[in-house]
């Protein structure tokens, strides 16, 4: 399974085109039509997903500097606390969602490199090493389980914990913002 949204997006589009389209008939047109516009918005999600954050961070710098703006000419205690919530999220938007991914890619394959030296370990190093690897791949496993939940895989769902249990801050930020 594939947790990533550009790989979900490309192998759906696939499908669909390769697929469901060629099965619907011909002469229903509203069908064909319909589909059409599905794999058209799909590709368009996929072509535009890497960038929703730059999209998103720029609308938020740019209603920041209209609220100022307001602000100066009309004070407003709500503007004001809104104001100061943007600004604090722009302080904190330092990271792309691409250096993100890469600095998780580069990790990874860090730490993969690190555990494939690690067999001249003592066996108690050896060991320790083993069982951490282990609980981080649980742990990892966990998250996935609960991220895909809703494709309906799991036979016993609410043996699951939470999405927003196992990632701090996931639903607790949509909730509330900061």
């Amino acid at each position: 399974m594939q947790i990533r949204a550009p790989i979900i997006l490309q192998s759906t589009i696939k499908a669909l085109v390769e697929v469901v389209i060629p099965a619907i008939a011909t002469d229903d047109r509203m069908a064909q039509e319909q589909a059409q516009l599905i794999v058209g918005l799909l590709t368009l999600l996929k072509q535009r997903q890497p960038d929703e954050w730059c999209y998103d961070l720029d609308e938020l710098q740019r209603l920041t500097a209209l609220g100022s703006n307001l602000q100066q000419l009309a004070p407003d205690a709500e503007l004001s606390s809104q104001l100061q919530c943007g600004q604090r999220v722009l302080a904190r938007a330092g990271a792309t969602p691409g250096d993100l991914i890469a600095a998780v890619g580069a990790l990874r394959a860090a730490i993969g490199e690190h555990v494939s030296r690690l067999d001249n370990l003592d066996e108690g190093s050896g060991a320790a090493a083993a069982r951490l690897v282990l609980q981080a791949a649980r742990e990892q496993q966990l998250r996935e389980r609960a991220w895909l939940l809703m494709q309906g895989w799991e036979i016993d769902p609410a043996s699951l914990p939470s999405l927003d249990a196992l990632i701090p801050g996931l639903t607790a930020t949509a909730a509330n913002p900061p």
